[in-house]
């Protein structure tokens, strides 16, 4: 394949806008997403034809008071006079109803003579999701991701790998110029795990130059990652042709901290063979993966904080009744202590004057006086009321505990029914008034290895979406209550949990946006929009497994959360 049609193809694949800029800062080539996404943005930096002075149209915007042109402007002239390397800025386009951000990046080119290679990436979504991590528990102070999500890594790696031909060769100099524009890491390897390809985003992350890289095996150079992780889908990509992708490979970084790694594992051909070799595309999403631990336990916390009032209103209940048990049996105590008081007397007597002493007829008063016939009935049943009510307030206790666990970064062992039985116990008083809660569980199901801390919140969005569901239900037909049915069984892959409801059912037009993060039908002040969405990445992201709902309007929802038994749900049915 020629040199210019592979670099077109290569440029055309990439999810990032790309232009490369001669030394005058005339754009000599750009990319279609450059070309489409000027045709969305007419006013934005990007609608700047093939041939145009990129400075020239910038400089015109800064004039008009423009201040990220003016930025853009400062930066881009400073590294086309060869005063810094790069250079890059995040700057806004449209209105507030339509408002999309973007990172521009800037650096030159390898041969500095040629120019400079700039590239606008959009961040919108990463952008969103930062100010809703600010706007909901300030849990951090900053939330950049270098790359919007995993999902684009996917689709960078799998439209390079279908657009290599057998025939190319990898060493050409303008496809090298492009690669190392890339922040993510990207590497190609042959057959025999030799790396053909090392591009900056790899030197960035490991610390090894191309030059160190390339010829020598993968293992041997990469050595800061757990290959123990990444030797099977390195192998099933190689031998079988199968794209294979890891979300959360260990590594260590030059400095000593561990950090996550994101990697798709994509078959390409070798020209000079019949065998397989890989593209492995990768991104450090250390500081994402924190985000959505400690966004998901603050969702979970912000769940137990709606439900406290509920919670307190449970254990009171029960302390009520313990209480005044306690204090009857108080009394009674001292009731009956008159009565022993008086019939020690009375059995000290001598036996001849014991039958018409004085001392007899106290007894038959204090017993009387005592009605010693109720206390002796009553108080074992308050007894009984009370050790209930103990082990009631110990079961929501406890159910709390498990509940709010933070838990750790490791799925552990643990059993669904009774992650499912501590959710319920929490959620109780948000079902009790409008719905009976029914049970079936299977009581042979398996343990499963699972993050229990992320599936309690799944359980518990999903039944508090039931109450409020059976609540609108109920006011339209005028009703005192529904029902929820959850149910557990086996299957021979995986566990299934489904959670039923009579309630309204899920409109036609909603339907296609339930897991779509802060979208919500309910009136303001009843819901986030995040439950659903957050339960589906903690379902399918972070268990492999996979949730999905049945409905009818009128007549109620279910919803099924399939676990696997081990690894995930895609490996078994490959």
């Amino acid at each position: 394949m020629e040199e210019g049609l592979f670099t077109e193809m290569v440029l055309d694949s990439l999810p990032v806008q790309v232009a490369v800029l001669n030394t005058s800062g005339c754009i000599i080539k750009i990319n279609q997403l450059w070309a489409t996404t000027a045709a969305m943005f007419n006013d934005g930096f990007t609608s700047i034809s093939l041939g145009a002075s990129c400075i020239e149209h910038v400089r015109k915007k800064a004039l008009d008071g423009n201040l990220y042109a003016k930025r853009a402007l400062e930066g881009l002239t400073d590294v086309l006079n060869g005063l810094c390397q790069r250079f890059c800025m995040e700057y806004c386009l449209g209105d507030e109803i339509r408002k999309e951000w973007f990172l521009m990046e800037a650096g030159t080119l390898k041969d500095r003579q040629s120019g400079v290679v700039l590239t606008c990436t959009n961040i919108s979504s990463q952008k969103r999701y930062e100010h809703q991590v600010e706007t909901a528990k300030q849990l951090a102070l900053r939330a950049r991701d270098e790359l919007s999500d995993a999902n684009t890594q996917t689709a960078i790696a799998i439209e390079i790998a279908n657009e290599l031909n057998a025939t190319l060769h990898l060493e050409n100099h303008n496809k090298n110029l492009i690669l190392s524009a890339l922040p993510s890491v990207l590497i190609i390897v042959n057959a025999d795990r030799v790396i053909m390809e090392w591009t900056g985003g790899a030197e960035h992350v490991f610390g090894v130059t191309a030059n160190d890289a390339v010829g020598n095996r993968i293992e041997q150079v990469a050595l800061g990652v757990n290959w123990n992780e990444i030797d099977p889908a390195l192998d099933a990509c190689l031998l079988k042709g199968q794209t294979m992708r890891l979300d959360d490979c260990r590594f260590r970084r030059l400095n000593g901290s561990e950090g996550i790694l994101g990697i798709t594992c994509a078959p390409i051909p070798m020209a000079d063979s019949q065998k397989w070799g890989a593209l492995i595309v990768g991104a450090d999403i250390t500081e994402r993966r924190a985000l959505e631990g400690q966004l998901a336990h603050s969702q979970k916390l912000e769940g137990i904080g709606q439900l406290a009032a509920g919670i307190a209103h449970e254990i009171n209940t029960p302390s009520q009744y313990i209480g005044d048990n306690v204090r009857f049996v108080q009394q009674g105590l001292k009731d009956i202590c008159s009565v022993v008081s008086a019939v020690r007397k009375f059995v000290e007597l001598p036996d001849e004057h014991a039958l018409h002493s004085p001392e007899l007829s106290q007894v038959q008063v204090a017993m009387r006086e005592a009605d010693i016939d109720f206390l002796l009935e009553e108080i074992p049943l308050a007894i009984e009321q009370t050790l209930e009510g103990i082990s009631h307030v110990n079961r929501i206790v406890s159910a709390m505990k498990d509940f709010s666990h933070p838990g750790s970064d490791k799925k552990v062992s643990s059993q669904v029914n009774r992650l499912l039985d501590s959710t319920i116990t929490v959620t109780r008083n948000e079902w009790k008034y409008v719905a009976e809660m029914v049970t079936t569980f299977d009581p042979d199901l398996p343990a499963i290895l699972c993050f229990p801390g992320d599936l309690n919140q799944v359980f518990l969005n999903v039944i508090i979406n039931a109450a409020h569901a059976i609540a609108d239900a109920n006011k339209t037909l005028q009703q005192e209550k529904g029902t929820i049915q959850i149910s557990t069984h086996q299957t021979d892959v995986s566990v299934l949990v489904k959670v039923r409801d009579s309630g309204t059912g899920i409109p036609l037009q909603a339907r296609p946006h339930v897991f779509d993060p802060f979208y919500t039908t309910k009136e303001v002040g009843r819901g986030t929009g995040q439950g659903l969405s957050i339960a589906h990445n903690i379902v399918k992201a972070r268990h492999g497994g996979d949730i999905w709902f049945e409905t009818e309007c009128g007549v109620g929802t279910t919803f099924i959360i399939e676990l696997p038994l081990s690894g995930t749900l895609k490996e078994h049915i490959r």
